[in-house]
C-alpha cells in the first residue's frame, strides 16, 4: 500500500497498479486520505491485520519523525516492532535480516537497511509473504523501487 494525503480527493480512495519485473508480477494498492491522521490510522490498522496472521510487514517512511510517530502508534496498540532510521544505523543489517520472519514488523526510513536481503521463513510465506507499506512517495523513484524490492 502506498498512501498519501490530498485536499481534493475522497478519504480512503484506492486504486491498484500492476508491475512486472524479472518474470514476477507485483500488485500495488494505493490509497489517498484527506488527513495525515486518517492515513496513519489506516497504516496502523493494515499492520495490525497482517501481524495478526503472522505476515511480516515493512513500513517505509521518508522521515525519522514519521517513523517515530508510527512507532508510538503501534506501541499504543501493543504491536511489537523494530524501527530503522538514522538513530539506529549500527543495528540496520541485523534488523533488516529479521524483517522477513513471521510476525515481524519493521519501520524503516529511506536510508535504512540498504544492501541487506530480506529472507522469508516458511511461516511468513504461508501468511502471504512480506507486506510492504509506503507512507508517502519518495523524492527519488529509485528509493520507491528499492522499497518494493
Amino acid at each position: 500500500m502506498v498512501s498519501g494525503t490530498s485536499e481534493d480527493t475522497h478519504p480512503g480512495r484506492t486504486g491498484t497498479m500492476c508491475f512486472s519485473r524479472n518474470g514476477s508480477v507485483y500488485f500495488v494498492t494505493f490509497a489517498v486520505y484527506m488527513t495525515k491522521k486518517e492515513k496513519f490510522n489506516a497504516v496502523v490498522e493494515a499492520v495490525k491485520e497482517a501481524h495478526a496472521k503472522q505476515q511480516p510487514v515493512l513500513v517505509g517512511t521518508i522521515t525519522i519523525e514519521t517513523s517515530e510517530l508510527l512507532s508510538k502508534m503501534l506501541s499504543k496498540r501493543g504491536v511489537k516492532h523494530n524501527v530503522l532510521n538514522a538513530k539506529f544505523h549500527e543495528l540496520e543489517a541485523e534488523i533488516v535480516a529479521q524483517a522477513g520472519q513471521a510476525g515481524a514488523v519493521t519501520i524503516a526510513t529511506n536510508m535504512a537497511g540498504r544492501g541487506t536481503d530480506i529472507k522469508l521463513d516458511d511461516v511468513a510465506r504461508e501468511a502471504g509473504g512480506l507486506k510492504i507499506i509506503g507512507t508517502e512517495r519518495h523524492e527519488s523513484r529509485r528509493i520507491d523501487n528499492q522499497l518494493r524490492g
